[in-house]
Order: C-alpha cells, then structure tokens, then sequence
C-alpha cells in the first residue's frame, strides 16, 4: 500500500529519464535516453496506474481518499526540489488540496541513484535509492513502484 509519504517518493520517481507511451493503465517504455543531472521531470504513474493514483484511505472513514494528482522534481547538478500536488475526496467530492514540497541532494553512479531529502517538514527527510531500467528511472519506495518521464 501507498503511504502518505509521498513528496519523497514523488522526487525519487520523478527521475524517469524516457519518453513513455501509455497502454490501458500501465506505462512502457519505448526511448531510452541516458540519466540526466538536471532538467524537470514528471510522475506519470505509482505501480503501474496513471495518475490520479489513490495512496492512501482514512483508517476511521474508509470512503475518504487520499490522491496523489501531479509531481514533479527537477534536478539541478547534484541538488532537487520536488513538487507533490494531493487531494483528499469524499464519495468523488474534493474536501482539500495541498502541496508538499521537498528540497535535498542527490547522486548518481551509473544507472544507480541515491536521493537525500532534508527534513524540512514531517514530509520529508527520507533517503531513497532508485535504478534506471531500459532508460526510465524507477524507484521502489515502501513497495511501490514510481516512474516519471523527463519534459526539459
């Protein structure tokens, strides 16, 4: 299951470095294109399902969920700053939006990615590792599975 953590996640799968089409619900590679230091990158899709993607229901009233709706990250040289947009529905009816944004560093080595986010909100703070694969970058976080797509 999606945690509610998903800021990190979202910078972390913002990597994917490709251009991807869309079947259905799933996504699939079709370009690969070597990692990139910098430029913006978009979520396209948690686990295989395009966004909007549920991550998460109220422990005390299961009809309310909470949605990731975009992210992105861009990447500067060896710094980040990550962008999640999350609504929280009732029955399809929208109660809130926000947007957790979360700044830190990153490396690379090869196809292997490490990002360091700082702590600059109980959102944030996590270290993440992710891999590029047939030129998408795909982070496995608490189990699931991001990927983004490269736009500049």
């Amino acid at each position: 299951m999606i945690h509610m953590r998903i800021a990190p996640v979202a910078l972390i799968a913002s990597l994917a470095i490709v251009v991807v089409g869309c079947a259905g619900d799933s996504v699939n590679a079709v370009l690969s294109t070597p990692f990139s230091s910098s430029g913006q990158f978009v979520l396209q899709a948690i686990n295989g399902n395009l966004l909007p993607v549920v991550i998460s229901f109220d422990a005390v009233d299961p009809r309310i969920r909470n949605e990731v709706t975009s992210s992105t990250l861009t990447l500067n040289g060896t710094g980040f700053e990550s962008s999640t947009a999350l609504r929280q529905t009732v029955l399809g009816v929208i109660l809130e939006t926000f947007t957790v944004r979360c700044i830190g560093t990153f490396t690379a080595t090869g196809d292997d990615v490490t990002f360091v986010e700082e702590a600059t909100s109980p959102d944030c703070g996590r270290t993440f590792h992710a891999q590029t694969i047939n030129g998408t970058l795909r982070a496995t976080i608490d189990g699931d599975v991001y990927l983004y797509q490269l736009i500049t």
